[in-house]
C-alpha cells in the first residue's frame, strides 16, 4: 500500500536529518505594554515572556506537573503570568499554551509562538507534541510555521522511533494537517 503523507511538514522534518544544528533567534520584537508597569519597577509582560528560555527536560516536566495545580490564579501580575506560561510549556499543556497565546495581541502571539518553536527543537518533545502545537498556532499555519514545526518534528524523531504512530495520526487527520482533504494533505 502506498502511503501519502503531508508533504511540507514531513519534508521540513526530514530535511537535514543528521545535519549540523543551526542557531535560532531568541530575541523578540514585542510591543510594549503600558509604561505604568515600568514606572512601578515591573517589567512588562511582553518583555518577561520574551526573556523565557525553554529547554524541556524530564526534570522540568515533572516539576511543572507538580507545581501547576498549586499555583494561584495569576491575575494581572506579569511575573506570575510569565511563570505560568513557562510552566505550561514545560508541562506540555499545549491547549493551555494556545489559550494563553489567544489572550495576547495577534502580533505578540505569533512572535511568542515562533520563539517557542525555535527553542523546542532543542528539548524534550514528541511527535504528538508537534501535532498539538500545530493545532494551537496563532493565526493558523503558514509556510514559516510549517518549517519551524518541521524542525521540532525532526528533533522529536531523533528522540523516538514513533514515526509509524505519527503517520497513522496524519493519515486520519490531525487538525489542519493530514486527513483526506487535499489542502490539508499537502501540508
Amino acid at each position: 500500500m502506498k502511503r501519502i503523507v503531508p508533504s511540507l511538514l514531513l519534508a521540513a522534518a526530514l530535511t537535514g536529518l543528521g545535519a549540523a544544528e543551526h542557531v535560532h533567534p531568541t530575541r523578540l520584537d514585542l510591543p510594549d505594554e503600558e509604561s505604568s508597569r515600568e514606572e512601578e519597577g515591573q517589567q512588562p509582560l511582553a518583555q518577561q515572556l520574551a526573556e523565557i528560555k525553554f529547554r524541556r527536560t524530564p526534570a522540568q516536566l515533572a516539576n511543572a506537573l507538580a507545581r501547576l495545580p498549586t499555583l494561584p490564579p495569576p491575575g494581572d501580575d506579569a511575573a506570575k503570568l510569565a511563570e505560568r506560561y513557562a510552566l505550561l510549556v514545560a508541562a506540555g499543556d499545549w491547549s493551555a499554551v494556545g489559550a494563553f497565546l489567544g489572550t495576547q495581541p495577534e502580533k505578540a502571539a505569533r512572535q511568542l509562538y515562533g520563539n517557542l518553536l525555535d527553542q523546542l527543537d532543542e528539548g524534550l518533545v514528541t511527535p504528538e507534541d508537534v501535532l498539538a502545537l500545530a493545532a494551537v498556532a496563532p493565526g493558523g499555519l503558514d509556510d514559516e510555521r510549517i518549517q519551524q514545526l518541521g524542525g521540532v518534528l525532526r528533533s522529536a524523531l531523533h528522540q523516538t522511533d514513533a514515526i509509524e504512530a505519527l503517520l497513522a495520526r496524519l493519515d486520519a487527520g490531525a487538525g489542519t494537517l493530514g486527513g483526506t482533504a487535499p489542502a490539508a494533505r499537502a501540508r
